[in-house]
């Protein structure tokens, strides 16, 4: 069984990535390089797991729904997982939509929050 992690656009996870890092480091600028050569090192930790892949959503149709998208597009199968990021704003929780498998619910998917401060799932969902 695949994972495939949908994050929102290139750009919004760039902002989130300086925001993460002055958070981090406060006062120390971030180094100044190639932001698609960060979203590439990114891409390519994430992926080094078994069966993992990174899907960022400027790369999927917008007039197509997200498990159509990457079955088409990625190769997925109904057995998949799919996890969709979405950040709520600086120092908030970021909304996670996971969804067992690529089978279209009945119900409406089940959201868990990750807090990136406390490092922890809070209404996660049993899978």
């Amino acid at each position: 069984m695949a994972v495939f992690y949908v994050l929102p656009v290139r750009s919004v996870v760039l902002e989130r990535w300086s925001q993460f890092w002055q958070t981090l480091f406060p006062g120390l600028p971030l180094p100044a390089c190639d932001p698609e050569v960060l979203l590439e090192s990114v891409e390519a930790m994430v992926q080094a797991q078994h069966e993992t892949y990174v899907v960022f959503r400027e790369d999927l149709p917008m007039d197509r729904d997200i498990v159509g998208a990457l079955i088409d597009g990625y190769g997925a199968s109904e057995a998949d997982r799919v996890i969709e990021v979405h950040f709520a704003g600086p120092h908030r929780p970021i909304p996670v939509r996971l969804q067992a498998s690529l089978v279209p619910c009945s119900s409406e998917s089940q959201l868990g929050c990750y807090n990136a401060h406390s490092e922890s799932a809070t209404a996660s969902p049993t899978l």
